[in-house]
């Protein structure tokens, strides 16, 4: 008998042929033939029960643990990948910062040079804050990470 996924409920009587081709029927349209239970109820309640024996939860929680443990690498790659990039970016951005800053103190400039080299400057102060902000973000991220250790 097979049963629903998410109700578990019967589902109605297929055929094997028609779950390796993936007929829709009943209210779980994804049943594969691993699905299937075997025709002894007392079986079938077994699977559908979680495992509860010791050793079963040990494992358990030592997947967890280690599943734990990968995602706290992963956040403290992300955390120091964001850091590198902040400051790769920042690098070149002072510098741009710089000559636009010296640009401006020309007194020969035309109105349109001007008005390009306070564009520059706008834009890369925009960014220069966009950068602060999203640096923040990640140290906030990188302690609230290292407070729940």
């Amino acid at each position: 008998m097979l049963r629903c996924r998410t109700r578990h409920e019967p589902l109605p009587a297929r055929s094997v042929t028609d779950i390796r081709l993936g007929r829709r029927g009943g209210c779980c349209a994804g049943v594969s033939i691993y699905d299937m239970a075997s025709s002894d109820p007392a079986a079938s309640a077994s699977e559908l029960t979680p495992p509860t024996s010791r050793e079963a939860l040990g494992e358990r929680i030592a997947a967890l643990e280690s599943e734990n443990l990968n995602l706290r690498g992963l956040a403290e790659h992300h955390s120091a990948s964001i850091s590198h990039l902040t400051h790769e970016l920042r690098t070149p951005l002072t510098s741009i910062l710089g000559f636009a800053e010296i640009m401006l103190s020309q007194e020969e400039l035309t109105d349109a040079q001007r008005n390009f080299c306070e564009r520059i400057q706008n834009s890369a102060q925009q960014l220069q804050r966009s950068l602060n902000q999203l640096s923040e973000l990640a140290r906030a991220i990188a302690s609230s990470d290292s407070n729940q250790t």
